[in-house]
């Protein structure tokens, strides 16, 4: 882990001041101790990482200055985490495990009998925060896009390999599934449902609609969250594998 490692929204260009503010500076100030003169790296979620000095603290801002900047391109599938919306713990863990398991897009999407979820600017602030610390933490510079989505049925058009988790008996193994695909995978989209399974019209429009092919996780019933991080895992343990580029 990064150990000096702050978030910054902005473009980082060499010798150009920054300025680092709220929980940043926060952290800077009050956990980590930095003092004038040091130097730390800067993360923007843009595949940037930058070398930067800090000037001096002030009271409610550090000024930092801009000595190097390092550009890093990513390499490999798209994936995409299609998540019925659980219990607000459990959401939790997936995002920050997800973001973790190099998750690039989250799509948050109530169940079709459930009542129309909404997220409040809090709520969704404090996803972007996980998402944020857990990107520090894990050492990757992208970070995550949420998206929030009234449903199955209201979704944008993705091309690319589409499954669900499936607690069906026939349902392949995900591995098994993944290996059959003979071209480059571009897009990975993955749909989890909620506790208790997809309902009966749901795993209809995940399989006409999308064309989604079911598939199993584990000989036993996960939890949501369970279901997530292991199914991420499982496709990030297949793109690592030589044979996969």
């Amino acid at each position: 882990m990064p150990v000096d490692r702050f978030f910054l929204n902005a473009d980082f260009v060499e010798g150009e001041p920054l300025f680092l503010i709220d929980e940043e500076f926060h952290h800077l100030c009050k956990v980590t101790r930095h003092q004038s003169g040091e130097e730390i790296q800067l993360v923007n979620g843009k595949n940037q990482i930058a070398r930067a000095h800090i000037e001096k603290i002030e009271k409610r801002r550090a000024v930092l200055q801009v000595e190097q900047v390092e550009t890093i391109s990513v390499r490999g599938p798209r994936i995409i985490l299609g998540q019925i919306i659980p219990k607000w713990n459990r959401l939790d863990t997936i995002i920050e495990k997800g973001t973790e398991l190099g998750v690039h897009e989250f799509w948050l999407i109530p169940s079709l009998h459930a009542k129309k979820e909404t997220f409040s600017p809090h709520q969704t602030e404090r996803l972007k925060h996980i998402c944020i610390a857990a990107m520090k933490q894990c050492g990757r510079l992208d970070l995550p896009s949420l998206h929030f989505h009234e449903n199955l049925q209201h979704l944008p058009p993705t091309s690319g390999c589409v499954f669900f988790g499936d607690t069906r008996e026939n349902a392949p193994l995900l591995w098994t599934a993944l290996q059959k695909k003979s071209s480059p995978i571009e897009t990975i989209l993955f749909f989890i449902g909620p506790e208790g399974g997809f309902l009966p019209e749901e795993i209809t429009i995940l399989e006409k609609d999308w064309r989604a092919q079911p598939v199993a996780l584990s000989k036993n019933i996960l939890r949501t969250d369970t279901a997530s991080i292991t199914a991420m895992s499982l496709v990030q343990h297949f793109l690592l594998a030589p044979d996969t580029d």
